[in-house]
């Protein structure tokens, strides 16, 4: 479950046109903090909140676009 979580937080980022970089500076850390906690799926329900926030999307249990894409 946390590989597939890993590559649907990845796909959205990249989805929304972001980098990792650049989500990690609009959330105030360091690119290999939101990384790691990426890799090893240790980010809470806020932070998943501001990566949507950050790439344009809105998180519920997966990323939705305006377009309609959910990932």
């Amino acid at each position: 479950m946390k590989q597939k979580r890993t590559e649907q937080i990845k796909a959205a980022i990249a989805f929304g046109g972001k980098t990792q970089s650049r989500v990690a500076r609009s959330l105030d850390m360091p690119p290999q903090t939101l990384s790691t906690k990426i890799a090893r799926g240790k980010l809470s329900q806020d932070e998943l909140a501001q990566i949507a926030e950050a790439i344009g999307a809105v998180h519920h249990s997966y990323f939705e676009f305006p377009d309609g894409t959910k990932i």
